[in-house]
């Protein structure tokens, strides 16, 4: 939730701040509906990741256990709005759905600790900070 937030609150104050709409965000999920952080707290989404089109920007936000969902649809959501020109980033463990995705080839990446352990399992970590596959 904090990576979440910390994600969410500074577009909406800006767009406070400026008095006007700078800033527009919808969330997504697999199923749709709502989404639970690994807090409890639900959050209501704009549809499934496959509904997600013709966004300028997308930012996954990972949570615990980032490993163990099927990210099959948001990794073609992320691949499809790459090749579409979408800015892609990601917050917290939402650096391995990327990774995963093949989205990191040849950048440098930032990954917190607990999920390095994962994302070896699947690709191959050159340095602190560099994933490679």
């Amino acid at each position: 939730m904090i990576a979440f937030t910390s994600a969410i609150e500074p577009l909406r104050l800006a767009n406070r701040a400026a008095g006007r709409e700078l800033y527009r965000y919808s969330l997504w999920s697999e199923q749709g509906g709502s989404c639970a952080a690994s807090n409890g707290i639900e959050v209501r989404v704009s549809g499934t990741f496959g509904e997600a089109q013709g966004l300028d920007m997308l930012i996954v936000c990972g949570g615990l256990d980032i490993h163990r969902p099927d990210h099959r649809a948001l990794q073609a959501t992320l691949r499809r709005s790459s090749v579409g020109g979408a800015a892609i980033g990601a917050v917290c463990t939402g650096t391995y759905v990327l990774a995963k995705a093949g989205l990191l080839d040849g950048y440098r990446a930032t990954q917190i600790q607990r999920a390095l352990i994962v994302a070896a399992s699947c690709l191959r970590v050159a340095s602190a900070g560099r994933f490679e596959r």
